[in-house]
């Protein structure tokens, strides 16, 4: 049986990363975040010759917590977890990307004409250049049975999940211009929305 989103450590034990990066060296590229755009930086910047590092909590990202993908181009379905290992996939074929793991970062700073990432385990890396990819979070409520009724009702993305709602009676939780849009995506489609 394949991997589950309760199984995020998955990518992070050290036996499965690819390489430990070069503490001491200078990359060309340093990327911070391993969703879909640091993964994306990292195959552009591979593909261009440039010693990179990714460095990153995880590899996937928010991708990992959306459990159906139905208008991601070439795939009329396709899971958040699948995706992610094509992702993957395609990144590690360049064994000029290292890539770090279950790495937060505390600090940036310059040093001289270079980048210097500092982990919060007191790691540092440096690079000439340096890219910002850490993505977003959703901003959960924290009330009871949320968590586990992600995916099952309970969505964050009006423009990912409007459509899995039509004909139904939704509440849009929030304020804001993000509210706002959810709940006219959602005034076409839902049967009645608050």
């Amino acid at each position: 049986m394949g991997s589950s989103l309760l199984d995020l450590k998955l990518i992070l034990p050290e036996e499965e990363q690819r390489k430990v990066a070069d503490s001491d060296a200078i990359y060309d590229v340093v990327i911070i975040g391993g969703g879909p755009a640091g993964m994306t930086s990292a195959v552009y910047s591979a593909r261009k010759q440039l010693k990179t590092l990714l460095i990153s909590k995880n590899i996937g990202g928010q991708l990992l917590w959306t459990s159906d993908i139905e208008n991601y181009m070439g795939y009329q379905y396709i899971s958040g977890e699948e995706l992610t290992k094509k992702f993957r996939e395609q990144m590690e074929q360049f064994p000029i990307v290292d890539i770090i793991l279950d790495k937060t970062v505390e600090k940036l700073q310059k040093q001289d004409d270079n980048f210097e990432v500092i982990t919060a385990d007191g790691m540092t890396f440096r690079g000439k250049t340096l890219i910002i990819a850490s993505g977003k979070r959703y901003r959960p409520m924290n009330v009871h049975g949320e968590k586990e009724l992600v995916g099952k009702g309970v969505s964050y993305c009006a423009t990912c999940d409007a459509p899995l709602f039509a004909g139904k009676d939704v509440v849009v939780v929030g304020g804001g211009n993000s509210a706002f849009t959810a709940t006219i995506d959602l005034m076409k489609i839902a049967n009645k929305y608050t």
